[in-house]
């Protein structure tokens, strides 16, 4: 969908119930009234399964469509949340407990970071995670936080796709994403990984040379990184 008002998405829903995939390029007047609608309509719904959002939707409308829980994929690669809009999505996942996966572009600031981290574990379900963000501007700061979510997603035990891209690395989640520099240190949690794609730079481009190189994975794990990488894992 193009331009389109808040509350008419939730007409669409509401008219069609057989709706599975739902993919919106803007929404606009997303009034208090109107939100409290498309809430209303999404948690109606019983056969959307994914739901793809681009630059022009704000976040309070993805939040209220996230009450969907018959939702297996949030995909907002083509987003570029703000940190408090971050922190109100992380918040809604955890109430989704058939999603699969998940794509985020955003700003990791602090605030957004620890959401992740705190959302991730209970998304028991999810398989494929996708990272797209910028980088915090304080690695100080955000160093504590980023080590947080990077445990959050080693956790992760359950996931067999892992992207991660942007400057994550240093200030965001490179503190305790090191370990991927191991075999042992993430195959050793993450035996079901079968893709692992990092696209990090900032801090990691000064470990690169230091990365693992290796061939084809077993079990037809398959492997991209690119050339300023900071690890490359293949699961046994």
């Amino acid at each position: 969908m193009g331009m389109i008002a808040c509350a008419d998405v939730a007409a669409v829903l509401a008219a069609a119930p057989l709706l599975t995939t739902l993919s919106l390029l803007s929404v606009a007047n997303a009034t208090p009234d109107s939100l409290q609608a498309l809430a209303a309509a999404a948690a109606a719904q019983r056969q959307l399964r994914r739901l793809n959002v681009h630059s022009e939707v704000p976040a309070d409308a993805v939040v209220a469509l996230m009450g969907c829980q018959a939702l297996e994929v949030l995909n907002m690669r083509d987003c570029s949340l703000y940190e408090a809009e971050l922190e109100a999505v992380a918040a809604a996942l955890p109430g989704l407990g058939q999603l699969r996966a998940l794509h985020l572009r955003g700003e990791l600031r602090a605030q957004g970071l620890e959401a992740l981290a705190a959302a991730l574990p209970q998304c028991g379900a999810l398989t494929k995670l996708g990272l797209h963000c910028a980088t915090a501007e304080d690695a100080e700061v955000e160093e504590a936080a980023g080590r947080e979510l990077g445990e959050a997603i080693v956790a992760c035990e359950q996931l067999v796709e892992l992207r991660l891209s942007a400057c994550l690395a240093g200030a965001a989640v490179g503190a305790s994403m090191g370990e991927l520099k191991s075999h042992a240190g993430v195959c050793g949690r993450l035996q079901e990984l079968m893709l692992l794609d990092l696209d990090l730079w900032a801090a990691a481009g000064a470990d690169a040379a230091g990365g693992t190189h290796g061939g084809s994975g077993g079990a037809g794990g398959a492997v991209h990184c690119a050339a300023h990488a900071a690890a490359v894992v293949h699961p046994a």
